[in-house]
């Protein structure tokens, strides 16, 4: 059951590997796309589509190479699917390596993911790379 949205949220992870320049997961996403982080770190908040482009391009200009994995998918009853992931990226030039763990709940419409709720994320992790 919801094989469909599954397949989407799993094209997204495949998306964000390897040299940052080829990484662009923003036609998997809907126009009309929210993204919200919960928690009180410095990226918590709620995001739209022309937010993401922004951070999207912030991301390929301050890091090399992106490694995420996620460890489990769960389709959930209402048919949003739950991803538990792990996400390392590389630095350009001198910096700190970007390592955190993460949940977050997608939902998928028509084809695109249309909402994306980050529940968790490791906060010492972020905040030994943010400050």
């Amino acid at each position: 059951m919801f094989d469909t949205e599954k397949a989407v949220v799993e094209q997204y992870y495949a998306e964000l590997n390897g040299p940052t320049e080829g990484i662009d997961p923003m036609p998997l996403f809907a126009p009309n796309l929210r993204h919200e982080v919960k928690g009180s770190t410095p990226i918590s908040g709620v995001r739209h589509y022309d937010d993401m482009v922004k951070y999207w391009a912030s991301l390929r200009e301050n890091y090399a190479v992106m490694e995420t994995t996620a460890h489990e998918l769960l389709a959930l009853e209402d048919g949003r699917i739950f991803a538990r992931s792990r996400s390392i990226c590389q630095p350009r030039g001198a910096g700190k390596v970007y390592d955190q763990s993460s949940v977050y709940v997608f939902t998928v419409t028509d084809g695109k993911i249309s909402d994306i709720v980050k529940t968790y994320e490791d906060t010492a992790s972020m905040i030994d790379q943010w400050g």
